[in-house]
């Protein structure tokens, strides 16, 4: 979710399976900041982000501890082995942006802050078409809405999309309106209205 997230706003991004992985891009690439998950094989979060840090130009970089923990003791763990910052599991993307703009001094522009329709041109989408839309969603099996108002409060970009094939598949040619709706709020990740507008219809 955060390689698609943060390469659809236009940072390079790279991905590792381990710490020691993670130990070795950074010497190559010297990234500006590090979304460090605290489990990985070979070598955890806490020991990667310890190495960096303790290296030549490893406090330029920013390291910023990813973990499902709920436990304050595990984000001070996380702030003593070098972790700039900590973030639990799940997430939302207004949370990351968050954290980007803290750590990297910068500041992002919200195309569609009431999130009311508004396409990515900033024009907002006909009266009409959003009552189909809200009407589409209402109709939907309960069972559906559900799983895709939990989809969206996790921020899953990959059981989104394919829950949206399954509203298309029930709703045939009928549900384009919302099915291209839904498609383009995945894309460009406004998961905060889209869990609003199916736990609105949850009822």
């Amino acid at each position: 979710m955060l390689e698609k997230l943060l390469q659809s706003i236009g940072f390079q991004v790279k991905t590792v399976e381990d710490g020691l992985e993670a130990v070795s891009v950074w010497n190559a690439w010297r990234p500006h900041l590090i979304w460090m998950d605290m489990r990985m094989p070979v070598m955890n979060g806490y020991q990667a982000t310890e190495q960096i840090k303790s290296l030549p130009g490893g406090d330029q970089t920013v390291i910023v501890a990813l973990t499902a923990s709920a436990f304050e003791e595990d984000r001070q763990k996380a702030i003593a082995h070098g972790g700039d910052d900590f973030v639990r599991k799940p997430f939302g993307e207004e949370e990351i942006f968050r954290m980007l703009e803290k750590h990297l001094s910068i500041r992002f522009t919200y195309a569609a802050p009431n999130g009311t329709g508004k396409g990515e041109d900033g024009e907002m989408a006909h009266p009409s078409d959003m009552e189909r839309i809200y009407s589409d969603i209402r109709a939907l099996p309960t069972a559906l809405r559900l799983e895709f108002a939990s989809a969206a409060a996790k921020v899953d970009y990959d059981a989104a999309i394919r829950i949206i094939g399954k509203i298309q598949d029930e709703n045939g040619s009928t549900g384009s309106t919302l099915t291209g709706f839904l498609y383009e709020r995945v894309n460009t990740y406004q998961f905060d209205l889209l869990q609003t507008l199916f736990e609105m219809e949850k009822q």
